[in-house]
Parts: structure tokens; C-alpha cells; sequence
């Protein structure tokens, strides 16, 4: 089954707050991400779990609009990251990385 095109949320064990992300390749995902609720990485040392793509509409709580996605990276970005990352994507796991203000704008069309 592809994820591809899907809409997930994580939830902070520590702070309580939403991550919203959308899969724009298909691949795997981790469970466990740390919280970027905030919109940035590490702002809160918590970790945030999947909610294994729920079905909308979600709670009024939830932000609709992924704010991260979860991307292929290419050859050359490949190569420059760190073993275990390259060993995961190798198998066939996605990396996370923030929206452009344009790809949340189309996620919304």
C-alpha cells in the first residue's frame, strides 16, 4: 500500500503539540520523529508519535495543512549524509524536511 499523496500527524509525548506531514514519494517513515510541533527541529526535546495516517476530517485542534514532508533526497544529498541515514534511505526510507510556502499553498487546492 502507497502512502503517497498522504496526510499524517504526530503527536508530542511532551509538550502535547501537532506535526502534520505529507508524503510526497513513496517509502517508509519512521514512528517515532522528534517534536517540531513548533515549526522547527529541537525546540521541544520531546518525541512526537505517528497517528499511522488518520482519516479526515481530524479534530478542530489539528492543524489541516502539513507543515513538513517527507521526501526521496537525490543522489548527491545521498552522499552526504550520515550512515545510518544513508543505510535507511537505501532501504527504502523517506527523509523529513520543512514545506515551501508554495507546497502548502497546493496542498490546500
Amino acid at each position: 500500500m502507497s502512502f503517497q499523496g498522504k496526510e499524517n500527524v504526530y503527536t508530542c509525548s511532551r509538550c502535547g503539540g501537532f506535526t502534520v506531514t505529507v508524503d510526497v514519494a513513496e517509502g517508509v517513515t519512521p514512528f517515532m520523529i522528534g517534536c517540531r510541533a513548533s515549526g522547527k527541529s529541537g525546540d521541544c526535546s520531546g518525541d512526537a508519535y505517528s497517528a499511522f495516517y488518520p482519516k479526515k476530517p481530524w479534530p478542530v485542534h489539528v492543524p489541516t495543512t502539513p507543515a513538513w514532508e517527507w521526501y526521496r533526497p537525490g543522489r548527491g544529498e545521498v552522499r552526504r549524509l550520515d550512515r545510518a541515514s544513508r543505510e535507511h534511505v537505501k532501504n527504502g526510507g523517506l527523509l523529513l524536511r520543512k514545506r515551501s510556502v508554495a507546497d502548502s499553498h497546493e496542498a490546500r487546492a
